[in-house]
């Protein structure tokens, strides 16, 4: 289930990534990923829930889609995994004139994720 709240123009979305405690098997918590669609951040902070209330809190970096991509006029965030892996994954979709590609953070389970802008033709353009 994914939640959306608008707050300060940032978006709290909230993602499932699967991650391994030391004396733990491996489960599923519902974390939370802040993706500020206003200038000032390069980062996606992820808190990872501990499932006991608790949060465990990562900030890495993550140069062009936090920065430049995001903030653009039109911009939705949509989540999903993209790419298959159980991680929910993070793309940014404008909705107005000016991009040919889908921008897509991939999770990479710990709180970093790769970035990938692959052109798309004919979707974006002309359908969106």
């Amino acid at each position: 289930m994914k939640t959306w709240v608008r707050r300060l123009s940032t978006i709290i979305c909230t993602i499932t990534l699967a991650f391994t405690l030391m004396a733990k098997p491996a489960q599923a918590y519902s974390d939370i990923a802040l993706v500020r669609q206003a200038p000032g951040w390069g980062s996606i902070p992820v808190a990872f829930a501990e499932g006991d209330g608790s949060f465990n809190v990562t900030n890495a970096g993550i140069s062009n889609f936090i920065d430049k991509w995001a903030p653009t006029g039109g911009v939705k965030v949509l989540t999903g995994d993209f790419n298959g892996n159980g991680r929910t994954d993070i793309a940014l979709v404008r909705q107005a004139p000016g991009w040919g590609s889908i921008p897509v953070a991939f999770s990479n389970g710990d709180g970093s994720f790769n970035v990938t802008n692959a052109g798309i033709s004919n979707f974006i353009d002309k359908w969106a």
